[in-house]
């Protein structure tokens, strides 16, 4: 088993333009993860006698929004992500089917999307391409020497693709204001989800 400590700090700013029709926003974010092997079996690390490790990670974010018309909302955003990998990714001894390795790195991403939203009394639509860069992406490989699985990174994994989402709100259009009756639809299509191993150089896709 595993301890996983994490300290986290943020900062959110907003900046309101064009009698609020412009909207900038920004923030920051840090993280410090301490993950220690409560069994210390086979410990965190190739010496028996370090059982914990450190990962630390600072995830900047851009945004601007537009309103050109009171109905419709233009956005861009950047975000850079890290994900820390988990006690049982480190350490895990085939209780759950998969070896965790002490040397995986945390995933570090650069995360970018683009849209419009419909906004109305009734009616919302939103249309979103998204496009992400993850380096040390985290995976579960199956190697044949082995009956179970081993969590590794990834050299670099590259995902795009289009968010779809709608609803309408029935009750409010047909004027019955004490009722909300709206159903919704969402659709996810991805272009690419694709991997490269540092094993050797090709893409690879999910």
């Amino acid at each position: 088993s595993s301890t996983t400590t994490n300290y986290g700090a943020y900062l959110m700013g907003r900046l309101f333009l064009l009698d609020e029709s412009l909207v900038l926003s920004s923030a920051l974010r840090y993280d410090y993860y301490n993950v220690s092997d409560d069994f210390k079996g086979r410990g965190l690390r190739k010496q028996m006698t370090d059982h914990n490790t450190t990962f630390d990670g600072l995830s900047p974010s851009f945004g601007v929004a537009y309103l050109p018309i009171d109905w419709l909302k233009l956005r861009a955003n950047y975000t850079r992500g890290f994900r820390a990998p988990s006690g049982r990714e480190l350490v895990e001894d085939r209780q759950y089917n998969f070896w965790g390795n002490p040397e995986n790195k945390a995933e570090r991403s650069d995360n970018y999307e683009t849209g419009f939203d419909i906004l109305t009394d009734s009616f919302n639509f939103s249309l979103t391409y998204y496009y992400s860069y993850t380096r040390d992406y985290i995976y579960q490989h199956r190697d044949p020497a082995y009956p179970q699985n081993k969590v590794q990174n990834a050299d670099k994994q590259i995902r795009d693709g289009l968010e779809l989402f709608a609803s309408f709100d029935v009750a409010k259009y047909i004027g019955w204001d004490d009722f909300v009756i709206r159903p919704s639809f969402s659709y996810n299509y991805i272009f690419r989800n694709k991997e490269k191993y540092r094993s050797y150089s090709r893409w690879e896709d999910n």
